[in-house]
This record gives structure tokens, C-alpha cells and sequence, in this order.
């Protein structure tokens, strides 16, 4: 598992949750050779673009091994995408996967009330509702990713 992040607070979750590398997608055009090195040499045969931008399509091509997969997830369905789907390997293939924002949110939520996901593992901390502008700066100083906010009763 090699994860693309963007800031250490990302990197060391990744890690903890069981990413074995992690590339900083801020290297730009150096991403998709730290990819292929993380999976010496060859690349990695699934690429999962989750972000729902399209933004990194051209980079996460060339992050694929001979035959691997290119998955998109929520991105919407009239993206205009500039890719030059030449430059990557001579074979793979591209599954989409068309959801509104709300699906995703649904299927988390299932994963949280069966106990299959932790809110933990991808929380930076817990807030109470009158410290909510103390979250917000966290995270535009980096310090958080995201946090849950403790509703009063």
C-alpha cells in the first residue's frame, strides 16, 4: 500500500493505517518515479483517485505498472480532464465509479456504525461545539486534517 499525501500529519496516519510508502504529491512530476520506486521499479497495479478533482489523472497514469488499474471514484460525470492516456503504460485499463458526495458519506457512515472504521484513525482530535473556530485555524495552520465536533446535548 503507498499512499499519495500532501502534508506529515496524512503521512504518519498513513503509515499507522498500513501504508508501507508514502509519495508527497507536492513533488509534482517527481510523483510518479517515487511511485514506481515504492514498487521497485515496476509501478503500482491499482491507482486510486479519490479525490474527486481530476487534477493529478496525468501524474496517477504514469504511476501504473504494465496491466494496472486506474480507479476513479466521485468524480463527477461531466469532468473535462486534459490526460494524454498515451503517456503511461502500453496496457491498463480505467474503472469509474460516478457517486454524489451524500452516497459517500452514506457508505462511511454504514462502515462506522458496523465498528469496521474508526473515527479515530481519521480525526485529528475532538472539539466541542464552542471551540469550533479553535478547529478551523488548526487547520488552516496544518496542525489538523480533520475533526469531529462534540454536539451538546
Amino acid at each position: 500500500k503507498v499512499v499519495m499525501v500532501g502534508s506529515p500529519l496524512r503521512f504518519e496516519r498513513a503509515i499507522r493505517l498500513g501504508a508501507v510508502a508514502c509519495v508527497d504529491y507536492r513533488t509534482g512530476d517527481k510523483v510518479p518515479s517515487q511511485a514506481r520506486e515504492a514498487f521497485g521499479g515496476s509501478g503500482a497495479d491499482i491507482v486510486i483517485e479519490a479525490v474527486g478533482s481530476g487534477h493529478d489523472l496525468q501524474r496517477m497514469i504514469k504511476c501504473l505498472a504494465e496491466r494496472g488499474k486506474l480507479f476513479l471514484f466521485g468524480l463527477p460525470g461531466d469532468l473535462q480532464a486534459n490526460a494524454n492516456l498515451l503517456d503511461g503504460p502500453a496496457e491498463y485499463s480505467v474503472v469509474k465509479k460516478i457517486a454524489d458526495e451524500w452516497q459517500s458519506h452514506e457508505q462511511v457512515l454504514t462502515h462506522y456504525l458496523k465498528g469496521e472504521i474508526k473515527a479515530e484513525d481519521f480525526c485529528d482530535g475532538e472539539l466541542s461545539l464552542d471551540k469550533i473556530n479553535d478547529g478551523f485555524d488548526a487547520i488552516r495552520r496544518k496542525e489538523a486534517v480533520k475533526l469531529t465536533v462534540r454536539m451538546p446535548h
